[in-house]
């Protein structure tokens, strides 16, 4: 239940509003229905991975333009490693660890405001 809240709320407030909203939503229903600091963290970290990283690949299918290219070779630059990594996987890794780690830490934070205040 808290992570379809999370998907569905934190995708129209993605639609309406800013990239970060889907933090705020995480927190403001972390802080209002999570029972425990880890359901809150994991849960939140799962619905904002599932959240950005369908998004990220809606939008490298769709778009006219290799946005995906473009972004991975600034984060390959001269580096021979990095090189042979296709740049959606590099892409899509980046995207789910910033989206795992600021929807987890905002649910996080939802929790412990709402155990704060009680």
């Amino acid at each position: 239940m808290l992570y379809l809240l999370i998907i569905i709320l934190g995708a129209v407030g993605s639609l309406v509003g800013p990239w970060w909203v889907l933090p705020l939503v995480a927190c403001l229903i972390c802080a209002l229905k999570a029972k425990t600091t880890r359901q809150a963290f994991w849960v939140s970290a799962a619905a904002g991975v599932t959240l950005w990283t369908g998004y990220s690949l809606i939008l490298a299918f769709s778009g006219k333009e290799n946005l995906v290219d473009k972004i991975g070779a600034l984060f390959t630059g001269d580096n021979a490693l990095l090189a042979y990594v296709p740049s959606l996987a590099l892409i899509l890794t980046i995207v789910t660890l910033v989206a795992g780690l600021t929807t987890g830490f905002a649910g996080l934070a939802g929790r412990h405001l709402r155990m704060m205040f009680s």
